[in-house]
């Protein structure tokens, strides 16, 4: 009788043409950990790429949503659609708004008790106004009733 070999559990090297281009390249020494100095160094360039970063982002935002930076003005003629008494959102010497449509947009003008006698629905107004456009609000600077 004659005695088997056991299989070999060590993985077979394969040969041929195309498996031995298929070895990698020689690792690299690895380098060891740096040195007191070293870290350090690392650490402050790594704090002052991240506050510009930060500042970068911080300038970048302010200057986007401000909204007085494409202010337009503007001066309009335009018809009363409805008087809204005590609208929200108004101080309380408003006690009424007209209602206006100005370039496709609803807006409303805020009437004082000593001028809400004078404006009702169909009345002419004309206004000057200031539109923001990042924020899409118009802001009423001064209006006239218009005879």
């Amino acid at each position: 009788m004659t005695k088997r070999k056991k299989p070999s559990t060590k993985a077979r090297k394969k040969k041929g043409v195309l498996t031995g281009l298929a070895k990698s390249a020689p690792s690299k020494k690895r380098k060891g950990r740096p040195t007191g100095f070293r870290k350090i160094l690392n650490w402050a360039v790594g704090i002052a790429v991240g506050a510009v970063v930060l500042g970068v982002v911080v300038l970048y935002a302010a200057l986007s949503f401000n909204p007085k930076l494409q202010e337009q003005s503007g001066e309009a003629e335009v018809t009363v659609e409805a008087v809204e008494p005590d609208p929200a959102g108004f101080p309380d010497d408003i006690i009424a708004a007209a209602r206006v449509t100005l370039e496709g947009r609803p807006v409303l003008v805020p009437l004082t008790a000593e001028r809400r006698d004078e404006v009702e629905a169909g009345a002419r107004l004309h206004l000057r106004y200031v539109f923001f456009p990042q924020t899409g609000s118009t802001r009423i600077d001064e209006w006239t009733l218009v005879p």
